[in-house]
């Protein structure tokens, strides 16, 4: 991304800093909002084959004797390049995330992310642990925009050194140069193949990773070696201006157009070839431009281009952190975005960018000494970076940072008032076909205990009652055993299972049935209504509250109720006793997200945490009906309803002053646990009649 482009001849071309303004506003507008250009995430691929392309020019204009003087070389000037900047926004973005962004399941990313960009690599780490790019999990990784440089970072520790041993790059020997040719040209086409092949299914792969995009740098590499040698370069003045009005429209297609559904192959060849084609034109000299190619001298556009590096690097933090804080979804919010970002990017260009390259003091120090410099720099950083992630707790401005205990569901200790526990608690977990089971047994009971086994299935719902299983352990001294998979809610009644979860009933079912006896019980906890909102999203509160009348939400309610119909007898069979929960309160604002004083007033809190409880209880009607008939049907099914300990008045409520009932908008938290105490123990006594 050097904006002081040698093609041959040395010449500084404006054009391809205009080039790159074009690919860092349509990646900037995609990420604002997506509506504005579909493809505008398609302007990494142009930034790709001219990072190919001026990388190769630099390599081949300051050509050192050896290898090993040539590497140094090179990878000293990408450490003045890349590094100063990258970790100065590194660190800036670290200190904004642990003041201000909450500590939760959706920021367990973050931290490996932000690590490993150091060291170029949060592409992998991405690929292994995130979801794909365009699930909105991803919006909320202030780091995430950093796996293209991993990408550019990998292709540059290989690529020189091949070049350099196949090439030799040696005007006197042209066998040798066409070689390296061919090899280079068989290399990308192994890289389009498999960019191919992984572009369906493992998409996260091809997208993520060097194999499958290596072919968009290495064609902007070989391009440039083609031009080096005197081919596909147009004589000057022999290509009029206008002729670049056509790859400049490939290129808008694939901004406009592209299909994330088959991406990158085969539509990141798109951008691609429209890239290429811009260079070969632009690389002919014309000192006199016209029409487009007067368009892309224009100076706000090749400053764009210039500001292009820091720009990337800075609007994605921004972004993300808004979204955490204030929102980002009106026009204001838009406008405040780009403005902090173009200010952000301008200090970076002007006072590290700039000023490290054009520095007298490291111009003068060895190659040697930068590159160990840099390391030196990056394991500071890297210092810093995992001290503050270490502290979070403590530098956080957020109460739920702060206070973890309050909000996420876990081991349950006495508060004042409490009785002392009558028993120990060991807790284990281990994968299984299907999901996991985690085991909470008892030890060194003081007085006798309640000799039974609670199973527990289901999904996330079926872990936020994390804290219940403890207290019930220390004081019955019962032992709970659960079997769980996100996602994977055992009788929602809302929609047949997913064939995904389909071992987890079966493995559980199993498991149950050669363990457990009469005394035991079985408790299926689910989501089983319509969500109102997400951790992300906030619909409308009425469209979400008509999601569960639809035509389509009806049928779906009616192949789940066949479908319990089914499963009901398989569970009662384990000798057990069955228990499935009624569906609980559910509410539009996540509370976690809007605890804090600086995110209160972002537009997914809109929808507060309080609800009528005649519009609750009209929402899960349904599904309350579904129960019924089932009870009607198999008698020895039990049904636990919580909804009336958890909303007692007429409105219900997420939040008892500072203390979070639901985590989110549907997960109970620590304190909703223990509201469910009392009636949890009354449950495992014995069957207790349901309304």
């Amino acid at each position: 991304m050097s904006a002081q482009v040698p093609v041959p001849g040395h010449r500084y071309v404006p054009e391809i800093d205009a080039l790159r303004a074009i690919a860092v506003l349509a990646v900037m507008a995609f990420h604002l909002d997506p509506d504005w250009i579909p493809g505008g995430y398609t302007g990494v691929d142009v930034f790709f084959v001219i990072s190919g392309y001026v990388v190769t020019a630099s390599m081949t204009r300051d050509l050192a004797p050896g290898l090993a003087r040539f590497a140094l070389a090179f990878y000293a000037r990408r450490v003045i390049r890349i590094l100063p900047a990258l970790l100065v926004m590194l660190l800036a973005t670290t200190a904004a995330t642990v003041g201000f962004v909450p500590d939760t399941h959706l920021t367990t990313t973050i931290r490996d992310t932000a690590v490993a960009a150091i060291v170029g690599l949060s592409n992998w780490q991405l690929e292994q642990s995130a979801g794909a790019y365009f699930a909105p999990a991803t919006e909320f990784n202030p780091f995430a925009h950093t796996w293209s440089l991993g990408v550019e970072e990998q292709f540059y520790l290989v690529f020189p050194l091949a070049l350099y041993a196949c090439t030799a790059l040696d005007r006197h020997l042209r066998s040798r140069v066409r070689a390296g040719l061919l090899l280079l040209t068989v290399l990308i086409g192994l890289s389009i193949a498999w960019s191919a092949a992984e572009s369906g299914a493992g998409a996260n792969r091809a997208f993520y990773l060097l194999p499958g995009r290596f072919w968009e740098l290495a064609l902007g590499a070989l391009l440039f070696l083609c031009h080096r040698e005197g081919w596909l370069v147009a004589r000057a003045g022999s290509t009029p201006d206008r002729m670049l009005a056509f790859p400049l429209c490939v290129i808008a297609l694939g901004l406009w157009s592209s299909d994330a559904r088959a991406f990158p192959m085969p539509w990141a060849m798109v951008p691609v070839a429209g890239t290429l084609a811009v260079l070969c034109i632009v690389a002919a000299p014309n000192d006199a431009p016209r029409g487009w190619r007067r368009l892309l001298r224009a100076r706000p556009l090749v400053w764009i281009g210039l500001l292009s590096y820091s720009l990337y690097l800075w609007h994605w933090p921004v972004y993300v952190l808004m979204r955490w804080t204030t929102g980002l979804e009106r026009i204001g919010q838009y406008a405040f975005a780009l403005a902090l970002t173009g200010a952000l990017a301008t200090g970076s260009y002007l006072l590290v960018e700039r000023r490290v390259r054009r520095s007298s003091r490291v111009r003068g120090l060895r190659r040697g000494a930068v590159v160990a410099g840099g390391l030196v720099l990056a394991s500071a950083t890297y210092g810093l970076l995992d001290w503050a992630f270490d502290n979070r707790s403590r530098l956080s401005q957020s109460v739920v940072t702060r206070r973890p205990e309050a909000w996420w569901s876990g081991p349950w200790r006495p508060g004042e008032g409490d009785p002392a526990p009558n028993c120990g608690v060991s807790v284990s977990g281990a994968p299984r076909d299907g999901g996991t089971t985690t085991t909470y047994r008892h030890r060194g009971c003081s007085r006798g205990r309640i000799a039974a086994t609670l199973y527990v299935v289901g999904d996330s719902h079926a872990a936020s009652l994390g804290t219940l299983y403890s207290r019930l352990v220390q004081e019955t001294g019962i032992d709970v055993v659960r079997y769980e998979r996100p996602g994977c809610g055992v009788l929602t009644l809302l929609a047949p299972s997913e064939p995904r979860c389909e071992a987890l009933l079966s493995g559980s079912l199993a498991d149950i049935a050669a363990r457990a006896g009469a005394s035991d019980l079985v408790l299926l906890p689910s989501l089983r209504v319509k969500r109102l909102g997400t951790h992300w999203t906030h619909p409308p509160m009425d469209d979400a509250l008509a999601a569960m009348t639809t035509p389509t939400a009806v049928a779906e309610r009616r192949q789940a109720l066949d479908e319990a119909r089914r499963v009901v007898p398989l569970l009662l069979a384990t000798r057990a006793r069955v228990v499935i929960t009624a569906p609980l309160p559910v509410f539009g604002a996540p509370a976690f997200r809007c605890a804090d004083a600086f995110n209160a007033r972002n537009p997914v809190c809109a929808a507060g945490s309080t609800l009528e409880r005649t519009v609750l209880e009209r929402h899960r009607a349904p599904v309350v009906e579904s129960l019924r008939v089932l009870a009607r049907e198999f008698p020895a099914l039990e049904v636990w309803d919580p909804f009336p300990i958890l909303c007692p008045g007429a409105v219900c409520e997420a939040m008892h002053g500072e203390s979070p009932i639901f985590t989110d908008g549907d997960h109970l938290g620590p304190y909703g646990n223990m509201l469910l105490y009392a009636d949890a123990v009354q449950l495992l006594a014995g069957r207790r009649p349901w309304p």
